[in-house]
């Protein structure tokens, strides 16, 4: 049986712009999964979604609600960036939650994604490996709650790094979807055959 993607609840410290710390309080409980016969009943979180299904039915989405996401909720996705493996464990990056989205827009490449988004996080970091991996933490925990996200590539490296105190490798865009998707809604395997992927004998072998 595939086990749910639960993060460990206890208080964390985690370094913001011009260097303050915020303790992050305990992870909240995930509700008991919906039965058959309860009628569906819209939440901030989704109920439990394992993790295959979470990697399935996660999407890029540059299209979000006007809903702010609640601190807890960020909190949590910042302690699954933080949580990521790295190389040697040096864990050489800051996840720096940008405040002016306006202003920071017109660094990346698709500035609305930013402008339109309810948070937006940069990652500092040399290693383009481990950014990699604490994107894909970030933004597989953040489906947890619901929250969708996209990547976004940096075009004025310098303009950013003015304003959020170093260079970005990435950002990462958040917020609720424009248009609410349950992943529950469909199997694992149904959304593994949904996605527009290259088949899986394409881009795998064996020697």
């Amino acid at each position: 049986m595939r086990r749910p993607l639960l993060l460990p609840g206890r208080p964390r410290r985690v370094t913001g712009v011009g260097g303050c710390l915020r303790t992050l309080s305990p992870t909240v409980p995930r509700p008991a999964p919906r039965r058959p016969d309860q009628p569906h009943v819209a939440s901030t979180r989704l109920a439990r979604v394992d993790a295959f299904t979470a990697i399935a039915s996660k999407r890029d989405e540059r299209r979000y609600a006007d809903r702010p996401i609640p601190e807890d909720a960020l909190e949590r996705i910042l302690d699954a960036g933080r949580l990521s493996g790295s190389s040697q464990n040096k864990q050489e990056w800051e996840f720096v939650v940008v405040s002016d989205r306006d202003a920071f827009a017109e660094t990346v490449y698709a500035p609305h994604n930013v402008r339109t988004a309810a948070i937006v996080i940069a990652i500092i970091c040399p290693r383009a490996f481990d950014v990699g991996r604490a994107a894909q933490n970030m933004m597989l925990a953040a489906w947890g709650e619901g929250i969708v996200s996209c990547p976004n590539g940096v075009a004025d490296a310098s303009a950013a790094a003015e304003q959020i105190g170093g260079a970005p490798a990435i950002v990462l865009s958040f917020g609720y979807p424009e248009r609410p998707r349950d992943p529950d809604s469909r199997s694992a395997e149904e959304w593994s055959r949904r996605a527009n992927r290259k088949p899986l004998d394409e881009v795998s072998r064996r020697v």
